[in-house]
């Protein structure tokens, strides 16, 4: 009964709201969104994207995009849980301004739900994209390691901390583990025209992986 009293004192002091449209949820109940809200946090449907950048751009007939016909990617596959756009902004921006770091967790499902609608090979290893060691202490974490261990947590895979950066480049540790004939998944928060994972993936190329692959939260307009 105490309990009970003392939370509808919070929810009179702090009433429970959508971190996106600020609207009154109406009750503490664990949630983040309002019912609008949630509706709108929608997976991208794969359909009719390139499967190596996952762009709208027109594909035809053919496997992939015009612009990745010209510059073949270096990974088997790359995509995104949800465009950044509405909620899933809102939440990816909550998750990187080390804010919230525990809302990674349900960033991490929704990834893992993309996953497995793309149908890719379970991983091997789970490998975060690296972030500068002064983005890291800004923030106070490294969100693609939040993403990264929840997606491995849901699948039961490994997440290994294979790359560091020096000096504005990536570089394999010395410490990784045999990568020969492994399929691994990079994972990062935002895919934009600027994509690390493509210089990640040049790095491990040298090691002899079975596969690359790359999903990451949100994919930028």
């Amino acid at each position: 009964m105490f309990r009970g009293i003392g939370q509808s004192f919070l929810d009179l002091l702090y009433p429970p709201v959508c971190i996106h449209c600020q609207e009154s949820i109406g009750s503490r109940q664990e949630r983040l969104f309002c019912p609008q809200c949630s509706q709108e946090l929608a997976l991208i449907d794969p359909e009719g994207r390139c499967p190596y950048c996952f762009s709208e751009r027109e594909i035809a007939r053919f496997a992939a995009c015009l612009e990745c016909r010209r510059h073949p990617p270096k990974l088997e596959g790359i995509a995104s849980a949800c465009d950044n756009l509405g909620p899933a902004r809102t939440l990816l921006n909550c998750i990187k301004s080390g804010d919230r770091p525990y809302l990674a967790n349900g960033a991490g499902a929704l990834m893992v739900a993309q996953f497995v609608r793309l149908q890719w090979p379970f991983p091997d290893l789970i490998v975060p994209i690296p972030i500068s060691f002064w983005r890291a202490f800004e923030i106070g974490y490294n969100p693609n390691y939040l993403l990264a261990k929840s997606v491995g947590s849901i699948l039961d895979r490994p997440v290994e901390h294979l790359l560091r950066i020096k000096e504005d480049a990536y570089l394999l540790k010395k410490s990784a583990p045999v990568l020969k004939d492994k399929t691994i998944l990079f994972i990062n928060t935002l895919m934009t025209s600027v994509n690390p994972m493509n210089d990640c993936a040049e790095i491990l190329l040298c090691e002899g992986p079975r596969a690359l692959y790359g999903m990451t939260f949100c994919r930028g307009q």
